[in-house]
C-alpha cells in the first residue's frame, strides 16, 4: 500500500514540473488551477485557449503515458515490484491520438463529473484518461 502512495507522489511531482507556471497572456489574474478551469478554458472557443488546454492535457497525457510503460515494461533489471504502483497511476495502451482527441476525452469526462471539477488540474485529467486505458482492469 506505501508503495502505491509513494508512486502517486512521484507522479504528482512530475506532472506538477510539467505544468507551466506562467499564464496565458491572456488571462488575468492568475488562474485557480483546478479541473474546473481547465474545463473552461477546454469549453472555450477561443484558439489560444484551446492550445494552452491541449498543451496542459497532453504534458499530463506523456507523463502518464511513460508510467505506464514503465509498469508493463520495466526496464535494466527494475524490478516488476518496484513500478508495480505506476499501474495505478498509469496509463496503458495507449492508441495513437492527437491534442484534439486528448481534449474531447477530457471534456467528455469532465461533463459527466461536475462533482470532481473541484479538485487539482492533474487528478481530472488523470482520471479522464485513465477511464480511458487504465493499466489495471478494476
Amino acid at each position: 500500500m506505501l508503495t502505491r502512495f509513494v508512486a502517486a507522489g512521484f507522479a504528482m511531482a512530475i506532472i506538477n514540473l510539467a505544468i507551466p507556471t506562467t499564464q496565458p497572456m491572456a488571462q488575468s489574474p492568475p488562474p485557480t488551477l483546478t479541473t474546473e478551469w481547465l474545463y473552461n478554458l477546454c469549453r472555450s472557443s477561443e484558439r489560444t485557449s484551446i492550445i494552452s488546454c491541449v498543451a496542459y492535457i497532453d504534458g499530463i497525457a506523456a507523463v502518464l503515458s511513460m508510467l505506464g510503460k514503465m509498469y508493463q515494461r520495466p526496464e535494466g533489471g527494475v524490478s516488476k515490484d518496484f513500478v508495480a504502483a505506476f499501474g495505478t497511476v498509469g496509463i496503458c495502451n495507449v492508441q495513437a491520438t492527437d491534442g484534439e482527441a486528448l481534449r474531447q476525452i477530457f471534456l467528455g469526462w469532465a461533463e459527466r463529473h461536475p462533482d470532481q471539477r473541484r479538485g487539482g488540474i492533474a487528478g481530472g485529467v488523470m482520471i479522464a484518461l485513465q477511464q480511458r486505458w487504465p493499466c489495471l482492469s478494476n
